[in-house]
């Protein structure tokens, strides 16, 4: 946006030097084709070698304003091959740009790439943080288990359950087994004993056959079958018995195995849970040493990925820096070279303006009283104010000499506009400067401002003491400065620099013309010799001026104030004699928004028709200039006091410049365009070219003469006092010349 505000503006430049260096040579070949008719028609005249001279005058000032035409040509030519190369240069620009757009994107791809690095890096460390999270699963996994089985078989007590169960069917097949042996040996016993008995009984039988009865016989027979039965039992029960002790002893062995079983397997888990420890103590160690290899990698190449991107920030920066300066060093140079021909223009523009006469105009708005800090005033570039109206939905353009924006500073404005035109007043030229617009617009800020931030007036007298010390030193000039300061007030002119001693306090002065010179006798002029008596002057008058208030304006300046600076310059053959006038306007009202009335009223009425009666010798004087005919056209000067104090400063004899003050605040929209409108019609207006106030000491008594010139009538009877009383210091001094060497 501003390389292309750039070019815009320097082709707006260049087609704007174009078009008017085309209007000044058809300007120019008017005016030798008016002479030429001129000098036809003048031909019978007797003066004709007086016309033929001036014919070849203006023939020579024709040829040197073609050549002066001719070189802003080429001016104009060089510029626009300037503008070409800093069109190169802005492709050059452009260029690095790119470049550094291509650059921004290697960069971003380097970072891509370290980020992707990063990454891989991150994934690594979690797929090493899942496996050995895997491991430590799978490591509590074999501990759980394990775990498990030794708790079903300790902690449950089923294994210590088992044991005692074999342990004690062990003791009970041993008490069985040691029954049943005591069972068979008491057997055996008795069967030994039964026997003995048999053999007995038979040894018995063989003894007592002969002496048994039979019937005892019988007795016998029957007790024998039952004690063989009992044996029969006896020795099953033995079988029995051998049978149950094999089956303990085999049942007691298979226990026995089983507890050795058993014991082993407790051994074996032992070791297991042994082994499975230490593998857990191994296990977290190494986990322990690849965390802590694991945080020292990740912190290693965080450092890294950090210096990396600290060590791209900074390359990245510093070819952004540069490429930053350099644009901008070249875009400082474009806009120093449109600045130049801005510049350029400006002066073929003030030449052509200084030719003709017109009044010099800028703008100057004041910052926005709005809360909401709404403006409708914009500032395109430095000669152009563009108000927008919200009600139409459009913008309204005005170009002038000058444009300052509510940032603008007094020193900035008088550095701008006026200081040719007061080193034009010491050259002998009459100045007026005056500012115009609505109430509150801030007129009386820029011409008189506050004590801590002087205005035009204290500035401009200022600078003419410099000049005038300097000129005195070099030139050997010496200057005499006289200050007056009036008011017209309701149509009054009213002086507000009075002696105390004076008649005049209260009388009314009046303005009249004598030798094309605008006077107004009465009117007090105070010798000034230093910027401290010139700022005791003005802070004087400025009490004595009228001030009111009202709805738009706590402060309002109810009179046209005049400062007037009379200047005599001596040297020892010539004199100059120049005026300039400082004028604060009063603003223009809309009454319906002052809500006036009474004395508010009448003064706003007379400030009304003195502006409307300024408006109207303003109109007739466009009208003027831009007719082609030499019948003289009537300007109505004289329809108020304040035209009619101009009319010298608005009649071609002088230098005028104009400040408009415009207000941002959307509400004053219509006022606003009133003003500007005015101020492009003032600018259009043509007052002939100033001329230089010199008088030729030729001879002693003009000499003598053109010293009294330098001192007032008021000042030849007495000097006043700068506060109002007692005569001045100055008035002893036999010199009433300002001089450097003081």
């Amino acid at each position: 946006e501003k390389k292309t505000m750039i070019r815009s503006v320097l082709g707006k430049a260049v087609s704007t030097g174009a078009s008017v260096l085309d209007r000044l040579g058809d300007r120019l070949n008017g005016e030798e084709s008016e002479e030429s008719e001129d000098e036809l028609e003048h031909e019978a005249d007797p003066r004709v070698a007086q016309l033929k001279e001036r014919n070849r005058t203006l023939k020579k000032s024709v040829r040197e304003l073609e050549d002066a035409l001719n070189a802003e040509r080429q001016v104009a030519k060089e510029t626009s091959e300037k503008l070409a190369v800093a069109l190169n240069d802005q492709a050059t620009i452009d260029d690095l740009v790119d470049e550094y757009s291509k650059l921004s994107n290697e960069a971003a791809a380097q970072a891509e790439l370290d980020a992707s690095k990063l990454a891989a890096v991150l994934n690594r460390n979690e797929e090493l943080s899942t496996r050995l999270q895997s491991y430590q699963a799978q490591i509590l996994s074999l501990t759980d288990a394990e775990a498990i089985q030794i708790h079903e078989l300790v902690n449950s007590g089923q294994l210590a359950n088992d044991g005692a169960r074999l342990f004690a069917a062990l003791r009970a097949a041993k008490a069985r087994q040691f029954e049943l042996e005591l069972d068979l040996n008491d057997t055996r016993a008795r069967l030994k004993a039964l026997t003995n008995e048999d053999t007995l009984e038979s040894k018995e039988e063989d003894i007592t056959a002969n002496i048994i009865s039979p019937s005892n016989k019988e007795q016998i027979s029957e007790e024998q079958h039952i004690v063989e039965k009992k044996f029969d039992q006896l020795q099953a029960r033995a079988v029995v018995a051998e049978a149950a002790l094999e089956e303990s002893r085999r049942h007691a062995f298979q226990l026995q195995n089983t507890t050795q079983v058993n014991s082993q397997r407790i051994c074996d888990l032992e070791n297991q849970i042994k082994n499975k420890t230490q593998t857990i103590e191994q296990m977290q160690k190494t986990n322990f040493q690849l965390e802590t290899a694991l945080k020292e990698a990740t912190v290693g190449e965080e450092a890294k990925m950090r210096q990396m991107e600290e060590r791209a920030t900074r390359e990245a920066r510093a070819v952004f820096a540069n490429q930053v300066l350099f644009a901008q060093t070249e875009r400082d140079q474009a806009l120093e070279k449109a600045q130049a021909e801005r510049n350029k223009r400006r002066q073929v523009h003030n030449k052509l303006m200084e030719a003709r006469g017109n009044i010099r105009v800028y703008c100057r708005c004041r910052p926005s009283r709005d809360l909401a800090n709404v403006s409708a005033a914009h500032f395109p570039c430095d000669d152009t104010i563009t108000i927008s109206r919200a009600d139409l939905g459009d913008s309204v353009h005005f170009e002038f000499d000058g444009v300052f924006n509510p940032d603008s500073t007094q020193e900035h404005v008088f550095e701008d506009a006026a200081k040719d035109l007061i080193i034009s007043a010491l050259d002998g030229f009459s100045v007026c400067i005056f500012a115009y617009g609505q109430t509150g617009s801030g007129k009386t800020f820029t011409m008189t401002g506050p004590p801590h931030n002087r205005g035009l007036n204290f500035r401009a007298i200022q600078m003419l003491f410099n000049l005038a010390e300097e000129a005195a030193v070099d030139n050997g000039v010496t200057y005499t400065l006289h200050l007056s300061i009036l008011e017209i007030y309701n149509e009054t002119v009213i002086d507000l620099l009075p002696s105390s001693s004076s008649a005049n306090n209260n009388k009314k002065l009046e303005i009249h013309i004598a030798s094309g010179e605008c006077q107004v006798p009465g009117l007090e002029r105070h010798l000034v010799t230093s910027v401290a008596d010139v700022q005791v002057l003005l802070d004087r008058g400025a009490k004595h001026r009228s001030v009111g208030a009202h709805d738009l304006n706590d402060q309002s300046s109810r009179s046209h104030q005049i400062v007037t600076l009379h200047i005599c310059g001596k040297t020892p053959t010539s004199t100059l004699n120049s005026k300039l006038h400082l004028v604060d306007l009063a603003g223009s009202e809309r009454l319906a928004k002052t809500d006036a009335a009474g004395e508010r009223l009448k003064e706003a009425q007379n400030i009304n028709k003195s502006l409307s009666a300024l408006g109207d010798v303003i109109a007739a004087l466009s009208a003027a200039s831009n007719s082609r005919g030499s019948t003289a056209r009537h300007v109505p000067f004289r329809n108020s006091k304040l035209t009619f104090f101009l009319q010298d400063s608005l009649s071609g004899n002088s230098k005028a410049l104009m400040f408009v003050n415009v207000s941002p605040t959307p509400s004053d929209v219509p006022e606003t365009l009133c003003s500007l409108k005015f101020a492009a019609r003032c600018r259009d207006t043509a007052l002939g070219k100033a001329k230089r106030n010199s008088i030729t000491n030729s001879t002693p008594s003009s000499a003598s003469s053109a010293h009294r010139d330098c001192v007032s009538p008021e000042s030849s009877r007495r000097r006043s006092s700068l506060s109002g009383g007692g005569p001045s210091p100055s008035s002893t001094s036999s010199r009433a010349c300002f001089n450097g060497s003081r």
